[in-house]
């Protein structure tokens, strides 16, 4: 049985897709500026109003949507990859590298991730590539270390240990035993971050770290509003919405998948 969670969580992400793929094709150029329709009210011509540029707010916000979840999304797939990575180097690289991969995670784990990906984001500059560079700088220690829990404590389990003594390699028995759950969990993992990455990725663009203008993105598009936002309160109400809804998305995805990998731990009651 597919948890609630998950199933409205998917919806949303399907929402998500087709706003961000399917809607630039309907709606006109998110870059293109008419002064002559600058701050227009949600109506016919604008379902959801235009900005201070006369630029249409609803394709900007779809613009956006490429921008911010393919960030975000590129951010998740470094942290999965190299937390995995780092996890089960650590489990099987013996007692002294399993200490120096133990104690670079706890390093990464103590320091702010927020604070680091703002201090790399200054140092490098503004940019897209140079915030998912930032952001990925420390996203992925908490996957490491789940899967460093696992894959240590997997090479003591009954199957891996009859793989070994039936002459199969350390190496074949951990890929063919071993990864295919920890990957399964450290995917989760990752995925109950998401919506973190999604904020964080908004609040650093909201400081100017992010895409430069004119790309679309919600950040900006937040801060680009913080001027006009008592004659024209859809600017903000718009990017908002939309990252309300990606945060919540992921959120019930994360904990949908989490019960379906661990069905004793149930993210929502039943009613």
């Amino acid at each position: 049985m597919i948890p609630r969670s998950l199933h409205i969580g998917a919806w949303l992400l399907v929402a998500l897709a087709v706003l961000a793929v399917a809607a630039p094709l309907a709606l006109p150029d998110p870059d293109r500026v008419d002064y002559t329709a600058e701050l227009t009210a949600p109506g016919a011509a604008h379902p959801l109003g235009t900005d201070q540029l006369g630029r249409d707010l609803a394709a900007r916000l779809a613009a956006g949507a490429r921008t911010t979840l393919g960030s975000v999304g590129a951010v998740w797939l470094v942290s999965v990859a190299v937390g995995l990575f780092a996890g089960t180097l650590g489990a099987l690289a013996g007692r002294l590298g399993e200490q120096v991969v133990a104690r670079v995670v706890d390093l990464a784990l103590a320091l702010p991730q927020t604070v680091v990906a703002l201090a790399i984001a200054g140092a490098l500059g503004p940019g897209l590539w140079q915030l998912v560079l930032a952001m990925s700088a420390t996203a992925w220690a908490p996957t490491a270390r789940l899967a460093h829990t696992y894959v240590h404590a997997a090479r003591e389990r009954p199957d891996v240990i009859a793989a070994r003594m039936a002459g199969i390699g350390p190496v074949r028995a951990m890929c063919a035993h071993v990864l295919p759950g920890a990957a399964a969990r450290v995917v989760v993992v990752a995925t109950l971050g998401v919506g973190q990455l999604i904020l964080s990725l908004a609040a650093l663009s909201f400081l100017g770290l992010g895409a430069a203008p004119p790309t679309a993105e919600w950040g900006r598009m937040l801060a680009d509003s913080r001027h006009d936002v008592i004659a024209a309160p859809w600017l903000i109400i718009v990017p908002t919405t939309a990252i309300f809804l990606a945060v919540t998305a992921v959120s019930l995805v994360a904990d949908g998948a989490r019960e379906r990998v661990d069905p004793g731990r149930r993210a929502w009651p039943r009613f």
